[in-house]
């Protein structure tokens, strides 16, 4: 089911008509650790974005994570090949960065891949995001992903006595 002349703009997916857009799946996660995407994904389609807003976990210092199943198995945990890097600032704008990211990153390893850091479970906390995993069913290539989000990270507070 096409999505219509302006939804194209808003998934910002430029350079497509608007046939090319197509939602196949849409969750509510709400109360939920785990969301699972097991149809759908086919060799219909080169591209699939996923998109998630405003996810508040239940619990403080939560990791969001992507795992991987292309054999068929119960489980998400496919060799993954990964680089992450992340910006950040402070909520007081008083400390900034751009940092290569090597404790989160994947070298020939079993998943599943964090997407974010310690997300807090605060009122103002959360993180958004959007997934791209390219040519899923091919039998020739890799299967390549990217990925690009934000998120409110949880203060941790260590207290020595």
């Amino acid at each position: 089911m096409p999505l219509g002349a302006h939804k194209a703009a808003i998934m910002g997916v430029a350079g497509v008509s608007t046939a090319d857009v197509v939602l196949l799946s849409d969750q509510d996660a709400s109360n939920s650790a785990n969301i699972d995407f097991t149809s759908d994904i086919t060799s219909t389609y080169g591209e699939y974005i996923f998109k998630y807003y405003n996810c508040n976990p239940v619990t403080d210092s939560a990791v969001l994570q992507v795992g991987f199943n292309v054999t068929g198995q119960s489980d998400y945990n496919e060799v993954i090949t990964s680089a992450a890097f992340t910006a950040y600032n402070t909520e007081g704008g008083g400390s900034t960065a751009l940092a290569y990211s090597g404790d989160i990153d994947l070298a020939q390893t079993a998943g599943p891949q964090p997407l974010t850091a310690a997300v807090g479970n605060g009122g103002d906390e959360s993180c958004v995001g959007e997934l791209h995993l390219f040519n899923p069913a091919s039998t020739t290539y890799v299967k390549h992903f990217t990925f690009r989000g934000t998120h409110y990270q949880a203060v941790i507070i260590l207290k020595l006595f």
